[in-house]
């Protein structure tokens, strides 16, 4: 598990044809060929915890090779119980203890659990966080507006991941308000 700054986020990404933008935003090189999907996120703890692990391993057949986890934005909601939460379970693993509003974590392929911890706590407290698999076949954004965004770039992937999301709200996103595509 390694903390990275912005620059190294977007190298990472740049590596797996990401491009970080901003505002706080990703979208694929070349993004048209993408599907684009969007999943209401569920009000309880116990739901929002299911679906983030099961963004983490969408198919059987996809293997947990590690995984970036980029917090976007924080602050939203409770100020004093999520930062705290988040700051405690950095240093446990020797991270900074400093919160920023702009911070990933990049997690190897034995890292699956640290990874579900920190996505599920960002999904609990309703902060924005991106979960990118080193892969980068895909990409899901946990929204404090209580969605998950999901761009599928391996056509490969996208039955499975529908598959994954059917026990919640799942629509293709409306394209006049898709912020992942790429910009001119």
């Amino acid at each position: 598990m390694n903390e990275m700054d912005r620059d190294r986020l977007a190298t990472w990404c740049a590596e797996r044809r990401i491009i970080v933008s901003n505002p706080s935003l990703i979208h694929y090189q070349g993004g048209t060929e993408c599907s684009y999907y969007t999943t209401r996120l569920p009000e309880s703890y116990d739901g929002r915890v299911a679906i983030s692990r099961a963004v983490l391993a969408p198919v059987d057949s996809f293997q947990f090779a590690g995984a970036v986890v980029w917090l976007s934005s924080w602050g939203m909601g409770d100020d004093v119980v999520g930062p705290t939460l988040y700051e405690q379970l950095r240093l446990s693993y020797g991270l900074r203890s400093t919160l920023t509003g702009d911070s990933a974590i990049s997690f190897d392929a034995s890292e699956a659990n640290q990874c579900l911890t920190f996505l599920a706590l960002f999904a609990i407290v309703g902060w924005d966080a991106f979960f990118i698999p080193d892969g980068g076949e895909f990409f899901s954004f946990f929204s404090n507006d209580g969605f998950v965004d999901t761009v599928v770039r391996e056509r490969s992937l996208e039955t499975s991941l529908l598959n994954v999301f059917r026990p919640w709200e799942t629509a293709p996103i409306d394209p006049a308000r898709n912020r992942y595509l790429p910009r001119n």
